[in-house]
């Protein structure tokens, strides 16, 4: 394992083996940078969804879903290498960009890109690397790449065990209400409530629904409790 002040100190990415559900990062595998980046950006969104009502002057927003965090880091990379003399530079290609670039293949093993752990100070970003973005700017005599800009993007994976076992995702100690609206479905109210769409039928059978396509709109449904449906889980 690398030294704790190494890894604090300098920027690097390690990329994971394993499953999504059970993944580790081993520092023999990480690509640590000479130069670490002057900012980056993490970015959160919501999504909402409005609705026209009559009598009122602006529409109601109603919550959706929430989106991944993504975190955005620029770099530059640069290949002196002292050994060699002052003016000789190794590939950047060789050294960083084919590394970061596997980092977007699919894993055979996982049929699907590695996750990525970031970690630099206090950031600690666990997610799968989205897009790169490579700028090269200094070239030997010969054509060779020595120097890039790199800009990555990366989206945040959290488990969906982990999100499920999150309290502000637990329905509260009594039934809930939600309105069916246009374009509303079963499948969408089911992941709000408890984080899973696939207990729709729970809600379907809490408001006696045969056809969940046929539902009227502004009918208001009761959402059972999750506690509740965890107690009938294991009984």
């Amino acid at each position: 394992m690398a030294d704790n002040n190494l890894k604090k100190g300098k920027f690097i990415i390690i990329p994971g083996k394993g499953s999504e559900t059970s993944v580790t990062f081993n520092d023999s595998d990480k690509i640590e940078f000479t130069f670490n980046p002057t900012k980056y950006t993490i970015d959160n969104k919501n999504t909402f969804k409005d609705s026209d009502t009559v009598g009122l002057i602006s529409p109601i927003f109603q919550f959706t879903e929430g989106s991944a965090r993504t975190l955005k880091v620029d770099l530059m990379l640069d290949t002196m290498v002292s050994e060699k003399g002052e003016n000789e530079k190794e590939d950047v290609r060789d050294k960083y960009i084919k590394r970061l670039q596997k980092l977007m293949k699919l894993d055979k093993e996982i049929h699907a890109p590695p996750l990525c752990q970031v970690l630099w100070g206090s950031l600690n970003f666990k997610g799968v690397l989205e897009s790169m973005n490579t700028n090269y700017i200094l070239f030997t005599n010969e054509g060779i790449p020595v120097r890039a800009e790199v800009t990555l993007n990366f989206k945040e994976f959290i488990p969906l065990s982990k999100q499920v076992k999150d309290p502000s995702l637990h329905s509260p100690d009594r039934r809930k209400l939600f309105k069916m609206t246009q374009g509303e479905s079963l499948w969408n109210m089911s992941n709000r409530a408890y984080g899973d769409p696939g207990l729709w039928r729970v809600i379907a059978d809490a408001n006696d629904i045969d056809d969940p396509r046929e539902i009227e709109i502004g009918k208001d449904l009761v959402i059972p409790v999750l506690e509740t449906l965890e107690h009938g889980r294991n009984t």
